[in-house]
């Protein structure tokens, strides 16, 4: 049910890519998508991520 999108970081002088951002998406069925604001909270109150 989670989805990993990666995105690149640019430098904006010379538009070289310099690193990239993990981003997670949940698509909980029946709900649709859930935003990280709606869930890293309660991962980490409960010890499942750090």
């Amino acid at each position: 049910e989670f989805v990993l999108h990666y995105q690149p970081k640019l430098d904006l002088g010379s538009g070289q890519v310099v690193g990239a951002e993990a981003l997670i998406r949940w698509h909980k069925p029946g709900h649709g998508c859930v935003y990280p604001s709606d869930f890293i909270g309660v991962a980490e109150d409960s010890g499942l991520i750090v």
